[in-house]
């Protein structure tokens, strides 16, 4: 919120705010909303290239620095074992590959 001549302003994402509240919905334990900057959640662009490449210059700098790899390892580990994230079989395991998955704690 600004104020301009004396008077208080919303700001974009405050006018937004009362409509995204209005999406939320409980589902399977989890709260689900709009994302705010988006008019239709559906058309969310694929950003796959970029995360593969984004992929790719992590691994070169992970082979590069032992220390980096080995902290970076620990964390990963850390997520799986408190819960944050899983692993993600694909049709490409058997290759030797598979994915992390980030998410949330579960509720108690």
């Amino acid at each position: 919120m600004t104020v301009h001549g004396g008077k208080p302003s919303l700001s974009q994402n405050d006018k937004r705010a009362p409509q995204m509240q209005e999406t939320c919905v409980l589902q399977e334990g989890h709260h689900n909303i709009a994302l705010p900057w988006k008019e239709d959640p559906t058309c969310i662009e694929n950003n796959r290239s970029l995360a593969e490449h984004r992929l790719r210059l992590l691994k070169k700098r992970l082979l590069k620095d032992s220390d980096l790899r080995e902290k970076y390892t620990t964390w990963v580990e850390d997520l799986l074992h408190k819960g944050y994230a899983k692993k993600a079989p694909t049709f490409q395991e058997e290759r030797g590959t598979s994915h992390i998955v980030l998410s949330s704690p579960q509720p108690s």
